[in-house]
């Protein structure tokens, strides 16, 4: 800020002339602490921003931004007592002041809602509507973006005139504001060569003072009042720091706590956002519920009505038993549907063709081979060769192939069983010598359903509660509203408390449905303590919305957040032993997926469900620490982060 010296207490200072980007806002947010400047001191009220119990920012300053920053789906009264509720107004004051100003900006009835006070549609609708032509003059150039053209000039002259979206991508700038400082630049010669002397934006600023009788926000000791300083360089930052003595405010621990009043008037704001958007409210509870019923009627589930091309050459002498067309029936007709071909060069072309999954071959004395085989000692190689069923599978899809596998196994046991007893022959000799006893834990018949169940319901409350925190710093900050806080005081922790206190409301609705559908609809099997489910998975919600948080912390966009977000899912979910044990991920990337959020924890739901284990056991408090200890780096992280862009 160049020739910026401190005003006397009981006088006004206006920057009042002067472009977008000039410096008129850049100095109030210095005043404000909003913003760090490389020399001089400003003091506010005596002291520097920020200084602890000074109340500067909050409420011993106003700060009115040019942008409009309210929430839309407030009303009138609402938006009256969350800012007076930051600003240290309560009880009666507060609704005198409340009064006071709907009278004074004759505002309509306080149940009004600020999305519904819209100058601007109006006169949108007026100039389409009764085929008007509107012509506005602004000094705010971001005001013009809801125009249909804007002209923008520069003393007297028409530097451009287009649609603003035109303006803006023909000059490769996000806002107007840019669009008019290139113009003005690229204007004449001395401009740029003032700009370049005053630093930044300086060069088009034109500023008047106006004195009144109003007590300024500023000290009353005059730090200088003499020519302007010299132009800015950046080498003479450090020779340049002013020393200022002030007096120090008193400690008190309780400007280290977050504010009561503050927490309080931030969870109503939050409640209310949510309340206002019934759609979105109704979709977070409902998404949940559906993801987990697609994942339990569509995962693990064996697939049905395989076409598998047959063969049959098998011919059996007069009166012999047709054992290929006996093992034929054993097979399900709901897995298998039996597509019978005259010969294997046909069948094969065909499956070549991916007409069938596989197929299922006999040879021509199969029947008669078989029985020698088992109840005979004519076991010759002949036999044997005669006696096999050749299958022939489509390997490309893998559980197709091994569903089909299965069932041809399962059903061949079954068919000889019944054979050897119907021939008097123990039917343990049909089977293979190795017993395959009762499993350690589970059961023979869970399916890959219940093993990917745990990790399902962690991936689910985890996304869901990144997807409620991602866009909420993002939204506010693109929109000014996070800035108006600030100002009044508010702390980044106030802000974190505030969200995930009330984004923990919804987590743990869409965390008990989930758990609900998946343990109680669909009954996966729970063996454990059903507490520590519950506890370890509100654990992993808290942890997504921290994760979310830090995104919307470092986020400049929603398009980005969105994109780290979703970004995100496949590494986690993939390196998380929620589709495939972590036994097969290798080296490097297994020391990765332990140290993740959810490869301990979806161990523990698994250890805990389906083995029954307490919280004694490491493979279940693991779980519990990593996730706190992520919980606990991931919410100072983004303390960190939303006081390094605040």
């Amino acid at each position: 800020m160049n020739g910026t010296n401190e005003q006397q207490q009981g006088t006004m200072k206006c920057f009042h002339s002067g472009p977008s980007g000039c410096g008129k806002t850049t100095l109030l947010r210095c005043c404000l602490g909003r913003l760090n400047f490389n020399s001089g001191v400003v003091l506010t009220l005596g002291r520097p921003p920020n200084t602890a119990g000074h109340g500067v920012p909050g409420a011993m300053v106003g700060y009115m931004p040019q942008e409009t920053a309210l929430y839309d789906q407030f009303t009138i009264s609402e938006t009256l007592n969350y800012f007076g509720t930051i600003f240290r107004l309560r009880g009666q004051a507060l609704e005198d002041r409340k009064t006071f100003l709907i009278d004074l900006l004759r505002l309509p009835h306080k149940g009004s809602l600020i999305k519904n006070l819209r100058i601007w549609e109006y006169l949108l609708g007026f100039a389409k509507g009764g085929n008007t032509t509107i012509i506005l003059t602004t000094h705010y150039i971001e005001e013009a973006r809801q125009a249909d053209i804007v002209g923008l000039m520069r003393n007297g002259k028409l530097l451009s005139e287009s649609s603003p979206q035109a303006l803006m991508d023909l000059h490769q700038t996000p806002t107007l504001e840019e669009v008019f400082l290139k113009l003005c630049m690229a204007d004449t010669e001395d401009d740029e060569n003032h700009m370049g002397d005053a630093g930044n934006h300086d060069g088009l600023q034109t500023a008047f003072t106006c004195e009144s009788d109003t007590t300024g926000l500023l000290n009353d000791d005059k730090l200088g009042t003499g020519n302007p300083p010299p132009p800015y360089n950046g080498n003479d930052v450090m020779s340049s720091q002013v020393h200022v003595e002030y007096e120090k405010p008193p400690f008190r621990w309780l400007d280290f706590f977050p504010s009561l009043l503050n927490l309080w008037a931030l969870i109503v704001k939050d409640l209310i956002k949510m309340v206002r958007t019934p759609g979105g409210l109704a979709f977070q509870f409902l998404i949940p519920v559906l993801e987990v019923c697609l994942f339990c009627l569509c995962v693990g589930v064996p697939p049905k009505n395989l076409p598998m091309a047959v063969v049959n050459n098998d011919q059996p002498p007069f009166l012999f038993p047709h054992l290929s067309e006996r093992y034929l029936t054993y097979l399900s007709n709901e897995t298998i549907t039996k597509k019978y071909v005259a010969s294997y060069t046909e069948a094969y072309d065909n499956a070549k063709n991916g007409d069938y999954w596989g197929i299922i071959h006999f040879e021509k004395n199969y029947s008669r081979a078989l029985v020698n085989r088992f109840l005979t000692d004519a076991t010759d190689n002949s036999t044997l060769d005669s006696s096999l069923i050749y299958i022939n599978l489509d390997m490309s899809n893998q559980q197709i192939a091994l569903s089909l596998q299965q069932e041809l196994l399962t059903s061949y046991e079954d068919f000889l069983h019944d054979l050897l007893i119907q021939y008097d022959t123990n039917p343990e000799l049909g089977k293979i010598p190795v017993y395959i006893d009762d499993p350690i834990f589970g059961s023979a018949d869970d399916t890959f359903t219940d093993f990917m169940a745990p990790g399902v319901v962690l991936t689910i409350v985890f996304f869901l509660a990144v997807g409620l925190s991602a866009l909420t710093f993002v939204t506010e900050r693109k929109e000014g509203l996070l800035d108006r806080s600030w100002v009044a005081g508010v702390t980044p922790s106030e802000v974190l408390i505030a969200h995930v206190c009330t984004q923990c409301l919804i987590m743990l609705v869409q965390m008990t449905s989930v758990i609900i559908f998946i343990f109680v609809v669909f009954k996966v099997p729970l063996l454990g303590n059903v507490f520590l489910i519950v506890l370890l998975t509100a654990l992993q919600g808290l942890c997504g919305m921290a994760f979310g948080l830090c995104i919307s912390a470092v986020c400049d966009n929603e398009v980005s957040a969105v994109q780290v977000a979703l970004g995100s899912f496949y590494p986690i979910m993939l390196l998380s032993g929620i589709i495939w044990p972590i036994q097969g991920i290798p080296g490097p990337l297994y020391y990765i997926s332990v140290a993740l959020p959810q490869t301990y924890a979806s161990e523990t739901i698994r250890s805990v469900s389906l083995r029954g284990w307490g919280i004694t056991h490491p493979q279940v408090y693991l779980g519990f620490v990593v996730t706190i200890a992520w919980n606990v780096v991931l919410l100072v992280l983004s303390e960190i982060l939303l006081r390094l862009r605040k």
